[in-house]
């Protein structure tokens, strides 16, 4: 499930890069990721 979402919002940050090119919009998405990954990681250990 949690790898699920991970690959959702992974998917959704290639996408806005893909369709918008914004350097706003892949910064915030790359951080959104970047923080869900390391807190899956922490809940996981």
């Amino acid at each position: 499930m949690a790898a699920f979402f991970i690959s959702n919002i992974y998917m959704s940050s290639l996408y806005e890069f893909g369709t918008t090119g914004t350097t706003l919009i892949n910064a915030v998405s790359t951080t959104a990721t970047f923080v869900t990954f390391r807190l899956l990681i922490a809940l996981t250990q």
